[in-house]
């Protein structure tokens, strides 16, 4: 199945069920896969409001808000999504998200 018939599922998923946080999610991939920052960020947006405790999508948010140059808001998402791995035990995550953080800060820095 090629990137288009993906989204054309997932978005059929979503139709009939909106809170679908996995297919939230696959979809918001899909985008950033494509480079469709808008649309992936909306998606984000909306699982958060749904499941705030779904961890991997502030990282992947994070990504995209760099990928636009908006390292202020990256930090944000970031600063918003380490709180919430360690209180659901995401350690992995946290650890990737920390790092990503010191990454932003060193580049403001020099």
């Amino acid at each position: 199945m090629n990137s288009t018939e993906r989204i054309r599922q997932l978005k059929r998923i979503l139709n009939e069920h909106p809170r679908d946080t996995l297919a939230l999610y696959a979809l918001a991939m899909e985008y950033q896969a494509r480079r469709r920052f808008e649309p992936a960020l909306e998606l984000f947006d909306r699982l958060l409001k749904i499941d705030p405790d779904y961890v991997p999508a502030y990282h992947r948010k994070a990504l995209v808000l760099i990928a636009q140059d908006r390292p202020d808001q990256a930090l944000a998402a970031l600063k918003a999504g380490v709180p919430r791995a360690v209180e659901t035990g995401q350690f992995h995550a946290r650890d990737q998200m920390r790092e990503l953080e010191e990454q932003l800060r060193a580049r403001k820095t020099s």
